[in-house]
């Protein structure tokens, strides 16, 4: 049977050969008509790892990231979301703003934005198209949305979390108060503490346990009482939205001067199509001829016909020289009868 394939297979070469041909020359002359000029415009976004309870992203901050993946995974799922991506192209779509300037639906405005990690601290925003001023324009309308919802979620954020840090405020005081009053009591009890300077107690050997422990509650409500103060500190500034420190764009987006140079994959992708296709059509051609193809050539050719014995099997015979087809038969036939006797 391979036998029988290899042959079919030089016997219409040429013919085999031109769907391949054909498609191959297909996909260069599409890859060459569709090929369009793209324009990419970037942003650069400065993120820093958050000092406190508010920072560079109002999803939940993974630790173990750096502040540009976490800052780059919320951007992401934003731009999922309808109503970012409706408030983005309404942003874009100014009444001084031509048409072909804005992208065209959500879907477009998804698939051509690129929002990804720069580096540790660093976040680029990309878009391209066709015009360059829509990729200018679109950047800057995703930048000026997601400042405006990161602002406001902070600001939200910081305004409920001042009022719990508040509460918690006030009764970390009314313990660092009821803790120092114990402790001057007790001093006040023992004249013998009276004259220990609580800043360098630590280098005094002190052997009565009651006053290191009540100490030690001072210490620690003095502590617990600081980390609060600093805390609604941050709240409170984060609140006035005065102050954005771990979110700034460094570079703003700009016209692009001259188009993206396309990648040998981009311009590879249809002429290797087109070959496939025409290997697709040469296989089915060739599955057709060798189903029709009836030629009687070796013995297990006649398989088909149960009661045929073969009694001679011409040998292939060949000549350098053109001699005409007939007479190659007939010598063909000649040497197999003298071959047989």
């Amino acid at each position: 049977m391979s036998r029988r394939i290899v042959e079919l297979l030089f016997r219409h070469k040429l013919l085999l050969a031109v769907p391949v041909a054909a498609g191959l020359a297909l996909g260069i002359v599409w890859a060459t008509t569709t090929q369009t000029d793209r324009y990419a415009a970037r942003a650069a976004i400065l993120v820093e790892r958050p000092s406190g309870a508010y920072g560079t992203s109002f999803f939940t901050f993974d630790p173990y990231r750096s502040p540009a993946e976490n800052q780059s995974d919320s951007m992401r799922e934003l731009l999922r979301t309808n109503a970012f991506s409706e408030a983005v192209l309404g942003r874009c779509r100014t009444p001084n703003t031509q048409p072909q300037d804005c992208p065209l639906s959500i879907f477009e405005l998804r698939a051509n934005t690129l929002v990804n990690p720069g580096g540790t601290h660093l976040v680029f925003v990309d878009f391209q198209s066709a015009s360059p001023v829509q990729a200018k324009n679109t950047v800057t309308a995703v930048l000026d949305e997601y400042g405006l919802v990161y602002t406001t979620e902070v600001r939200e954020s910081a305004e409920k979390a001042t009022a719990v840090y508040e509460e918690q405020l006030a009764i970390a005081q009314e313990n660092l108060y009821k803790a120092t009053t114990e402790l001057n009591t007790y001093r006040g009890d023992h004249p013998d503490l009276a004259s220990i300077d609580l800043e360098n107690v630590a280098t005094i050997s002190i052997t009565d346990a009651e006053f290191v422990q009540l100490l030690s509650a001072v210490e620690s409500a003095t502590t617990t009482y600081d980390r609060i103060r600093n805390d609604l500190a941050e709240t409170r500034i984060a609140s006035s939205g005065d102050s954005n420190a771990n979110y700034r764009v460094l570079d703003q987006p700009e016209v692009p001067a001259s188009p993206l140079q396309p990648s040998t994959r981009t311009l590879a992708t249809k002429p290797m199509l087109g070959l496939v296709g025409g290997l697709f059509v040469s296989s089915l051609l060739f599955l057709v001829l060798w189903r029709l193809d009836r030629t009687v050539r070796l013995p297990s050719d006649l398989a088909f016909l149960k009661t045929s014995v073969p009694v001679m099997v011409l040998p292939e015979l060949r000549s350098k020289r053109r001699w005409p087809a007939s007479f190659v038969r007939l010598a063909t036939a000649i040497s197999s009868g003298l071959t047989s006797l």
